[in-house]
């Protein structure tokens, strides 16, 4: 069997793809999508076992009511039995992305270490360095950026802030900045800015304050989750296309 024929491209379908959606759907759901690393070939070939594994009783019964007539490496067999075909591509498909989306929202949550750690269990962090731990955290924060000429910057890094989160470019955008006034004896913002940005190389450390309002289990429900998994999502499908019609221009 050569890799160019239907039943080979079938397999790598059922054996990969699962484990790859589930993987991606599962990072996506955590602050730290863009940042992790790509999974490789035998972590999707063993997460689409484990769906498989999951879905045994529905794939056995799918198996023991194989529709006669039905070839998958015939296309003209296809069309006559699609609602069929719709159900295995749920456990193909729906499936790994639902397990994806359920595994990437417990792995971000500190109760979920706290159940595990209770029998033994320990679940590595989701975030690949302390820099994207602490700016993925929900909340406003007042940062105290110390330079590397002893220099300080403070502002606030809210919902209009950005931290990079390039390994090789870990720059950060402050949405407003403060200057201590010595006659009031407070934080004035400056006026007319509208933010500021410090490059890598001019950060010595950063001191965080938390100054956001509300509950932080709201803060952290499972609708942040799902806003945080379409952002992530729609960032994807814009690099996707915009590759596409690079591509696509440098063929012209």
């Amino acid at each position: 069997m050569s890799l160019g024929t239907p039943a080979a491209v079938l397999i790598a379908v059922l054996f990969l793809i699962p484990g790859l959606l589930m993987r991606t759907v599962a990072q996506l759901c955590t602050p730290y999508g863009s940042a992790g690393k790509p999974p490789s070939l035998v972590e999707c070939l063993m997460l689409s076992c484990l769906n498989y594994l999951l879905a045994f009783f529905p794939i056995l019964l799918l198996l023991r009511h194989w529709p006669d007539g039905l070839n998958l490496v015939e296309p003209v067999t296809l069309a006559s039995h699609l609602w069929y075909l719709f159900l295995w591509a749920s456990v193909v498909f729906l499936l790994p992305t639902f397990l994806g989306f359920v595994a990437g929202s417990l792995a971000r949550t500190k109760r979920t270490r706290r159940v595990t750690g209770r029998f033994g269990i320990t679940i590595l962090h989701p975030a690949p360095t302390a820099w994207d731990y602490a700016f993925a955290r929900d909340g406003q924060y007042w940062a105290r950026i110390r330079l590397v000429d002893g220099e300080l910057i403070e502002g606030l890094f809210g919902r209009n802030s950005l931290s990079s989160s390039e390994r090789k470019q870990r720059d950060i955008f402050l949405e407003s900045v403060y200057e201590w006034d010595d006659g009031n004896k407070r934080y004035e913002e400056l006026e007319r800015n509208a933010g500021v940005w410090v490059p890598k190389e001019q950060i010595a450390h950063i001191t965080f304050f938390d100054v956001s309002t509300g509950d932080p289990a709201e803060r952290d429900s499972w609708w942040t989750s799902v806003r945080r998994l379409g952002h992530r999502v729609a960032i994807w499908g814009c690099g996707m296309v915009t590759s596409w019609l690079k591509g696509e221009k440098s063929v012209r």
